[in-house]
């Protein structure tokens, strides 16, 4: 089972489905867990966001019904913004699908612009 901040949330979907799951495992780590699963160490539950993109030998299946959770974006209070997060805010707002990438390409665009100004 994931220890990260998803767990209270997996724990309700157990105890709402009246399951008393047996845990042989307790990790953090989300790639750590999808690799457990793929070498046959048993199952697990997590969020679709965590599920890493580079693991082979696993399969996702959708749970009913689906669970809802609700993502914020954190910024530091009384700080002017800078460009990187008012671009991830937008593509937040849109929905984007590629918000990792694209984020992190504004991010190094933005260094880039401090660097040539001196920063």
């Amino acid at each position: 089972m994931s220890t990260s901040g998803c767990e209270p949330a997996i724990r309700r979907i157990f105890r709402n489905s009246k399951i008393d799951p047996a845990i042989a495992f307790r990790v953090r780590d989300s790639e750590a867990l999808a690799n457990m699963v793929s070498q046959g160490h048993g199952v697990t539950i997590m969020p679709q966001l965590a599920i890493p993109t580079q693991v082979e030998r696993i399969a996702t299946i959708s749970i009913e019904p689906q669970q809802r959770r609700h993502i914020f974006a954190v910024t530091r209070r009384g700080r002017s913004e800078l460009p990187a997060v008012g671009t991830l805010k937008i593509m937040l707002c849109k929905g984007k699908r590629s918000v990792r990438s694209s984020f992190l390409r504004a991010l190094v665009r933005h260094a880039k612009e401090g660097d040539r100004r001196g920063r």
